[in-house]
């Protein structure tokens, strides 16, 4: 992926279920190819990165975008342990509070 860090204010990454371990595929330019993470690549891109992920569905082989592992890789990049919010859809409709500094993840029920 090609962003400088911080390069957008906000990034909404819908259905974060199916990030997969690296950007690059078969068609990737080599130069292109870094080996870096896909959520770690995510991350960097913006101030605040959103992941929508549902838990429940079925997740494909290479896929690995997990509750459990976006937050990990945002302390690796030194953010303090609170600093992601994890939020959970709520029956009726209403969005999670997504409020907070770092990575947040919204689930859902």
């Amino acid at each position: 992926m090609e962003a400088g860090k911080n390069g957008l204010d906000v990034l909404i990454c819908d259905e974060a279920h199916r990030i997969r371990e690296v950007s690059a595929n078969q068609y990737t330019p080599a130069r292109l190819r870094t080996g870096r993470p896909q959520v770690d690549e995510l991350i960097d891109a913006a101030r605040v990165p959103v992941f929508l992920l549902d838990e429940h569905q079925i997740v494909r082989p290479g896929e690995i975008g997990s509750v459990e592992q976006i937050p990990q890789v945002r302390r690796g990049q030194g953010a303090p342990g609170g600093s992601s919010a994890v939020g959970r859809s709520v029956p009726g409709g209403r969005q999670p509070d997504l409020r907070g500094m770092g990575a947040a993840t919204a689930r859902s029920a």
